[in-house]
């Protein structure tokens, strides 16, 4: 929502490792690798025409999907979905969703 409302960057971050470092039931944690991994910021823009919940949850989904993108590319999975990058070329975004222009 704060995203959406103010036009603020959001960075999708994937977590792994964290359930080794303190299984749950555990009363401290252990020592383990965990990673965190970063993705391109995403930007919303506040467009009209759409109801708020509407754009909130369109936003949403669009940062659910780069989070499992994140995933993906850590695990080496397949995504079993359209990638997030692709929704905005489809027009399926519908909130400008960008990321910033990637360096080569």
């Amino acid at each position: 929502m704060l995203a959406v409302l103010s036009g603020a960057a959001v960075v999708p971050v994937y977590i792994t490792g964290s359930g080794r470092a303190w299984p749950k039931g555990q009363r401290l944690p252990r020592r383990t690798q965990v990673t965190v991994t970063f993705g391109p910021p995403v930007r919303f823009s506040d467009e009209g025409g759409k109801a708020r919940k509407e754009r909130y949850a369109e936003a949403s989904r669009v940062m659910m999907a780069a989070i499992a993108d994140l995933r993906d590319q850590v695990t080496g999975a397949t995504p079993d979905r359209v990638p997030w990058q692709h929704v905005r070329a489809m027009g399926g975004a519908g909130l400008g969703a960008q990321s910033p222009p990637q360096n080569s």
